[in-house]
């Protein structure tokens, strides 16, 4: 429930209302771990800092694995992802391969008044709704000015490469291509532990082993902030 509240006259005393109801989120925080060898010799003959370089490249790894968690993640040794939150209401295109700017429509109405809503999709996707059109236009018109913010029907929009994209300019059956809602307020992401790496010179003769870790988790907070479009009939 909602807190409550009273309209009260100047001179009107107020007594206490309701603060409404809370809810306990428990997030629970996994771990990313990694740990390449990398020859001594080859570390000491690079003409770059090839430790640095390969820092880069788990932290690119670390990041795109915990985007895909947060969009499908089961919860399971990883953050639980918004597609795998049964709370969370899903809009039925009425095509098992498509959907129409319609959907989109219906969708965004669909999301309750108070959140900002933002939309997330695939590049791929993003295509798809580009070249929806009626008889002589397109039905999407993006903004060309320098400096723009990417926006689709009043609201941002960010590339999401796990959602489902089409292949063939089609979708499958049962696809979920589109999720539009408040980030900040329906999803929770706990960060328990930066990106670390502990270098060991010595269990492992002659390699150098970077023992790379990092702690994170994920999880709905609030479904109703999210709307998910499925192509089905």
């Amino acid at each position: 429930a909602d807190p409550a509240f009273n309209n009260v006259g100047p001179r009107t005393s107020i007594s206490e209302t309701s603060a409404g109801d809370y809810d306990q989120v428990n997030v629970y925080v996994h771990e990313q771990a990694a740990f390449p060898l990398i020859a001594r010799q080859q570390v000491e003959d690079q003409f770059y800092n090839l430790e640095a370089n390969l820092q880069n490249r788990l932290a690119r790894e670390f990041a795109q694995d915990e985007g895909a968690q947060f969009i499908n993640g089961t919860g399971v040794n990883e953050a639980f992802g918004i597609l795998n939150n049964s709370s969370i209401s899903i809009v039925d295109s009425g095509s098992a391969t498509a959907f129409d700017f319609d959907d989109l429509t219906d969708l965004q109405s669909e999301l309750k008044t108070g959140y900002n809503g933002a939309w997330g999709f695939n590049r791929k996707t993003r295509g798809f709704i580009r070249k929806l059109k009626g008889a002589d236009n397109y039905f999407w018109e993006a903004d060309m000015a320098a400096g723009a913010p990417n926006t689709l029907l009043g609201d941002p929009y960010f590339i999401m490469p796990d959602l489902a994209a089409p292949v063939s300019n089609a979708f499958s059956d049962g696809d979920k291509p589109i999720i539009y809602g408040d980030w900040f307020e329906g999803y929770v992401i706990v960060d328990k532990l930066g990106l670390t790496v502990e270098i060991d010179r010595l269990t492992n003769k002659p390699f150098i082993g970077y023992y790379t870790r990092k702690r994170v988790g994920g999880d709905v907070k609030q479904a109703e902030a999210f709307k998910v479009l499925r192509t089905t009939t």
